[in-house]
């Protein structure tokens, strides 16, 4: 996809656009490790800066809490490679550019998006606690998801919650087929855990030969099943 198609399908404010390619060799001066510098240049085709958005092109304002400072934030188109390393890009990416973002990765035109809980040192520094990337995205999805319900006031801490809430609704809805209204990033990271013991659990049920075992491996998955209805109800 074009990053000028891309722009205009998520309806980015004009005053916060950029659409500038990023040279891969500007991150490699800001990663430590050759693991991350490896990982961009084998991974990433291209990387573009589509968008920045601040109180004085957006008219969301700071967060003031003494606990988040979200200033800007920064949104990325990448082309990559190769599938399942997203999240480690998204990662590096971050390192890189210390604010909060929101990354857009293309897969032979499969759209997902990439977004991040943050949590604030005593210096306000920053560090990634999750990344959730999505499902792959259609085009009337992304009609909406970076336009703002904006009201008088609106952090960009605020813009940015509600962004990761879109995001998780929609992966949620494609993995498990719900949608829960009030799902945070620690939420969903729960829901992939107790997923995944299902599964486990499941699969030591179909080795196990000991009939009494069965039967608990069995109940240990209705009640991790039932957790996980729970989670996806609310």
């Amino acid at each position: 996809m074009e990053t000028s198609d891309l722009i205009k399908i998520l309806r980015l404010p004009q005053p916060t656009i950029i659409n500038r390619n990023v040279p891969k060799r500007q991150f490699y001066e800001h990663l430590s490790s050759s693991k991350g510098q490896g990982l961009i240049q084998k991974d990433v085709d291209t990387v573009y800066w589509l968008s920045s958005v601040r109180p004085n092109n957006s008219g969301f304002t700071v967060t003031n809490d003494g606990e988040t400072s979200f200033e800007e934030i920064e949104v990325f188109y990448v082309r990559v490679r190769n599938s399942d390393r997203e999240e480690a890009i998204f990662r590096q990416i971050n390192s890189a550019i210390p604010y909060p973002l929101i990354i857009f990765f293309d897969l032979d035109n499969r759209i997902t998006v990439g977004v991040a809980e943050y949590s604030y040192g005593k210096a306000h520094e920053m560090g990634i606690e999750r990344v959730v990337i999505s499902s792959i995205l259609s085009n009337h999805f992304m009609d909406s998801m970076l336009v703002p319900t904006k009201e008088p006031g609106t952090t960009l801490f605020e813009y940015y919650k509600g962004i990761q809430n879109r995001v998780l609704s929609v992966t949620l809805q494609a993995n498990f087929n719900k949608s829960p209204m009030d799902i945070d990033i620690k939420g969903y990271s729960e829901i992939l855990r107790l997923q995944s013991e299902v599964e486990t659990l499941q699969t030591e049920v179909i080795k196990e030969n000991q009939l009494n075992l069965r039967v608990e491996l069995q109940l240990q998955i209705a009640e991790k099943k039932k957790l996980l209805n729970q989670l996806l109800s609310n």
